[in-house]
């Protein structure tokens, strides 16, 4: 299994889902934007909804001009992803840095780092490839 492939991604969603599994008071749409992903699609999307810090939806597309409107994203490499989730490269560099661009409201943000922690705990499946 390979990070972003359709088995890395279907675990993926089974992990988020049990990962936030308390209602809470995050209520917000974000997106993921993965560039660069070489193969077949060189841009996938991950979208996520949540209501009451509770999943209403995840899903996932190809191509920039497909990425659904969200109240915040999150855009990278692939490259990028890969090293927040594999512990090299730290989040808040990546986007001090310019490798993670960030866009909605920034003082809401700081709302998200509990679901951004989750989220990229998730994304470390067992057994996956990077």
């Amino acid at each position: 299994m390979k990070f972003l492939d359709d088995e890395w991604y279907d675990e993926y969603v089974k992990r988020c889902y049990a990962s936030f599994d308390k209602p809470g008071k995050l209520t917000l749409t974000y997106c993921e934007l993965y560039k660069e992903c070489g193969g077949e699609h060189d841009t996938m999307w991950i979208f996520y909804d949540f209501e009451n810090a509770m999943f209403r939806e995840i899903k996932r597309g190809y191509g920039e001009d497909t990425v659904p409107d969200s109240m915040y994203r999150c855009t990278g490499t692939r490259e990028a992803f890969v090293g927040i989730c594999d512990g090299s490269l730290d989040p808040k560099k990546a986007v001090l840095s310019g490798k993670l661009g960030l866009k909605g409201n920034m003082l809401k943000a700081f709302s998200m780092l509990d679901m951004a922690n989750k989220l990229t705990e998730a994304k470390k499946v067992p057994g996956v490839e990077y």
